[in-house]
């Protein structure tokens, strides 16, 4: 048995391991990165620390083996530890049975006691279908699923929930109807659990390390500690963090919609009080307000409060409650919605506005949330609270200089000097594979308009990103988009020559397992693939050749969020006018928007380095990607903070591919 009282990690990581597994190699930036996680574990509860560790420098494996010396190491005294993630495909990559082997062989080597490690999501996360059938205007989802009368997007989201065990954090937002929101979908607390859900809830009962996804640990955090039981001393490794305060937002803040309110209510049978939102519906909704948000002014709160008085008012049937837990829970929590909501009206509060759907203009009220990532702050000091992700600073830092985690820090609602805050290191990967870039000059912008406010793919656009696409490396290529929209547009113009080589997953998909199983020439289209795509390594090769960015993955101010911020700023600076608070708010939405688009470009672009000794190409398409060397068609606006995700050690890359990409312009030209 080897020991290292130091770090017995890092010496296991140096040492050990290549021992055991000739395939491993040694990287000093995963030791640096585990010592970092050691240190915070080391420091004790009541502080939040961040650390960034570049992707493919195997940050997974580094804090799983710290965080299961940690627990093994006081497993007498109870300790117990959990690991939260945004995406199902990382929970399912940590539960490798690779890396469980690897756990277990340190644990071994160290002579620590063994632990047990079990993956748990909220029955809240899954779709319920009798729950979904009502939301697409039906008694039962085969009925939507076979009627070929009935909508092509409700047809295919009713074959989804009955194919599939109904994962929403799998589900794209583009997929649901207008007017249908995921919250309106999904399995409540009190549900019945579905056979499917049963075992794999009593698995995770008594667990060492508790994996769970960051829903589950927001509402973990507001029953303090009611889901996953943890007690005094805990560690809690929050990965993918950079997505938690969104979560938690969302969890936090309230929407009533009026077509699901009035469809409720008749359900319960209370007519007086569902004509009274059918008839709000009829007042409200707005084609050309479709997307936007509105102030709800004091003429609007005598028709608004009465309806909500006419839910708080009502009484259903008991025995009709007792029947249904489903209805049951449902109403519960439109009364206490209502209910918030009537007392903002009362109090003249600015939290409520009025929202449309994207298309339809269907109205909801909604309460939004602007401070939920404060919620992690709740039960600190019983516990090490670690945030760790590849894009968790601001991304504005080259090699040696301290990073900013500025970004994340605001999202927590800290201020600079908060005492909790506790280890802020970011472990870059210096000397870790090649990048080959291709700039490519575009036609023109990706999107066009096509209607009600909506964007799609321009056929032009389209046209020269399959000719981008197959000029690629030989190979396996994968082509990540932004949305389903632009996968079902780029299968819609797909050369024929390259119809056979094309994997396009549909929505819950195993991702990592369709990779794997692709020809060797697979063109692998997904939006789904930014982070936590990660197939087994084949061979000495990289896995992907060929890595297309078909667009940026810029996401659009939330129009409630905007006004709700709009308001507050409005509210805390005496003398500001409505247009100067409308702007810094807006200013404020596209400046954190960039750093999402900077952060999901590097997540994209760690899909093509997993191992110290691969070499890709990747091209980026879209031409509001600054070009060094210009090509950018007119009326395009360039970022140039887009260039933070490019990680340091390819910059002379990315700037060698644009020169190529002008030599290519220039013989095109003379071709002419």
């Amino acid at each position: 048995m080897h020991m290292d009282t130091s770090n017995p990690v890092a010496h296991f990581l140096s040492e050990g391991l290549p021992e055991i597994d000739r395939t491993f190699r040694h990287n000093p930036v995963q030791i640096a990165y585990a010592g970092s996680v050691s240190q915070a574990l080391g420091g004790g509860p009541g502080k939040i620390h961040f650390i960034e560790g570049d992707t493919g420098i195997g940050k997974s494996l580094a804090y799983l083996l710290t965080l299961a010396d940690w627990t093994a190491r006081g497993r007498k005294a109870g300790r117990q530890g959990v690991v939260s993630t945004h995406s199902r495909a990382l929970q399912r990559q940590l539960r490798d049975e690779r890396n469980l082997a690897i756990i277990n062989r340190y644990l071994e080597w160290q002579g620590l006691p063994s632990l047990t490690m079990s993956v748990r999501m909220g029955k809240t996360n899954y779709a319920c279908r009798d729950r979904l059938a009502l939301a697409l205007g039906c008694d039962a989802l085969p009925e939507v699923a076979t009627d070929n009368r009935r909508l092509p997007e409700y047809r295919r989201l009713a074959q989804w929930a009955l194919e599939t065990d109904g994962c929403l954090l799998e589900l794209e937002d583009d997929a649901l109807p207008d007017g249908i929101r995921i919250r309106d979908i999904a399995l409540h607390e009190s549900d019945a659990i579905p056979d499917y859900l049963r075992t794999h809830f009593e698995d995770i009962q008594g667990a060492d390390i508790q994996v769970i996804n960051h829903a589950l640990l927001a509402m973990d955090l507001l029953t303090q500690n009611g889901i996953t039981l943890t007690d005094d001393p805990a560690a809690l490794v929050l990965d993918e963090a950079e997505h938690f305060p969104a979560v938690a937002q969302q969890l936090l803040s309230r929407q009533l919609s009026f077509r699901m309110t009035r469809g409720l209510l008749a359900q319960l049978g209370l007519d007086k009080a569902s004509r009274t939102w059918a008839d709000l519906q009829r007042m409200y909704q707005s084609a050309d307000r479709a997307n936007q948000a509105e102030i709800i002014t004091h003429a609007m709160t005598g028709a608004l409060g009465l309806g909500l008085e006419a839910i708080l008012k009502a009484r259903p049937r008991k025995e009709r409650l007792a029947s249904d837990p489903r209805l049951k829970h449902d109403w519960k929590r439109l009364r206490r919605d209502a209910s918030a909501m009537l007392e903002a009206f009362k109090e003249s509060s600015s939290q409520v506005v009025l929202s449309y759907s994207p298309v339809l203009g269907l109205p909801s009220l909604a309460m939004h949330d602007t401070a939920g990532g404060g919620l992690l702050k709740s039960g600190i000091k019983n516990r090490t609270t670690i945030l760790t992700s590849a894009t968790l600073s601001n991304l504005g830092h080259a090699p040696g200089e301290p990073p900013s985690f500025s970004y994340i820090r605001q999202e927590l609602v800290m201020g600079r000097e908060d005492t909790r805050l506790g280890v802020e290191h970011s472990h870059q990967a210096l000397n870790f594979g090649d990048i080959a870039f291709s700039l490519p000059p575009a036609p023109r912008a990706p999107l066009t308009l096509v209607g009600n406010g909506q964007f799609e793919l321009h056929p032009a656009y389209v046209d020269y990103a399959w000719k981008e696409i197959a000029a690629g490396a030989s190979g396996r290529t994968l082509v990540l988009c932004v949305s389903y929209s632009d996968v079902s547009a780029l299968l819609e113009r797909c050369p024929e020559d390259l119809k056979d080589r094309v994997v396009a997953p549909g929505r819950g998909s195993a991702l990592n397992e369709l990779a794997e199983q692709m020809p060797e020439d697979g063109i692998f289209i997904t939006p789904a693939g930014w982070e936590g795509l990660s197939p087994a390594r084949q061979g000495t090769e990289a896995f992907w050749a060929h890595v297309v960015l078909l667009r940026n993955p810029t996401p659009r101010p939330d129009p409630v969020i905007e006004l709700t911020l709009s308001r507050h700023i409005t509210k805390q600076t005496p003398g500001i006018s409505q247009a100067e608070a409308a702007r810094m708010a807006r200013a404020t939405l596209m400046n954190k928007g960039v750093v999402q688009t900077v952060h999901k470009i590097r997540q994209g672009l760690g899909r093509t380095i997993r191992h110290p000794d691969d070499s890709v190409n990747v091209t980026l398409l879209d031409p509001r990607f600054p070009r060094p060397k210009g090509n950018t068609p007119p009326g395009v606006v360039v970022s140039s903070r887009l260039l933070g995700a490019i990680p340091f050690r390819f910059l002379s890359a990315y700037e060698e591919g644009d020169s190529v990409a002008e030599t290519a312009i220039r013989e095109e030209a003379l071709i002419l």
